[in-house]
């Protein structure tokens, strides 16, 4: 742009380092900011922010919280967007205490936390395993007036999965409905994902036959109810999925030694039972 005679715009600049960032590619971010710092342009908050989620993103949280500083120091106030996204680098790195201070110090400001706030500060404590303080926020958030959204129980059921906490992730799961939120397949995808990797075939295969009543499977849960029919040695209902994996042109091997093949009068087969798993 710059070899074209064209002098770039603080716009241009904040949209190439937002660009950079998102591709998370931060020497290119750092280039272009460094370049803007160098222009002469006055640097705004918006721009100090988009190199702030940058670094915290690529788990810098110390450059972050230095470009923060300096923000400041140069006389620009922070607005909200500026102290969630330093709230959301200290979170991606698991720096719960000091996410905490972030809220705090945001509200000593004048700034009332909102649905991302609190999605970053969740984040927070489930990166450092502190998992009922993070249930906890739920709670913080009705008591502010905000109504947790799909994406806070969805983080939530993924981070209880992860670190094993089947019965609690189902809980949080089937709160979701209980609060007038309607899942999505990605949260239903990782619902059903837990069962299968924790052993839990029993109420993994009632979860995909309910599933069936009102959402269109894609190709993973396909394979996911694949191995908990295998599992469970329900060879008809596995042979069934096996075939409509098949016929939708999905992918498919299984993690079974000696898996199941179709044969030609079983792709003929048309029905499969769905009865509760006993």
């Amino acid at each position: 742009m710059k070899a074209a005679g064209i002098v770039p715009s603080l716009q241009t600049y904040n949209t190439m380092i937002s660009v950079y960032g998102k591709a998370r590619e931060l020497q290119n971010a750092v280039q272009i900011f460094n370049s803007l710092q160098k222009s002469g342009l006055s640097i705004d908050e918006k721009a100090y922010s988009n190199m702030i989620s940058c670094y915290g993103k690529a788990g810098f949280f110390h450059e972050a919280a230095e470009l923060f500083s300096r923000m400041q120091q140069e006389g620009i106030k922070p607005g909200k967007i500026a102290y969630n996204t330093l709230l959301d680098a200290y979170a991606r790195s698991g720096q719960h205490t000091r996410a905490e201070e972030v809220f705090i110090e945001m509200q000593d400001a004048g700034h009332s936390p909102d649905s991302y706030t609190y999605l970053s500060l969740i984040c927070a404590y489930t990166n450092c395993q502190r998992f009922q303080e993070a249930e906890d926020l739920l709670k913080r958030m009705h008591r502010q007036g905000l109504a947790p959204g799909l994406v806070h129980f969805s983080h939530l059921v993924f981070a209880f999965g992860k670190a094993g906490l089947v019965e609690d992730a189902s809980r949080l799961y089937m709160e979701i409905e209980k609060t007038g939120l309607k899942a999505d397949l990605a949260c239903h995808r990782t619902m059903l994902k837990i069962y299968c990797d924790n052993g839990y075939t029993h109420e993994g295969i009632l979860l995909f036959e309910k599933l069936q009543d009102y959402i269109e499977p894609d190709g993973h849960i396909y394979r996911m109810a694949m191995d908990l029919f295998e599992s469970a040695g329900k060879i008809v209902e596995a042979k069934y999925i096996l075939q409509l994996i098949k016929s939708k042109g999905f992918s498919y091997q299984s993690k079974f030694k000696g898996a199941i093949k179709l044969n030609t009068s079983e792709q003929m087969y048309t029905g499969c039972k769905r009865e509760p798993f006993s």
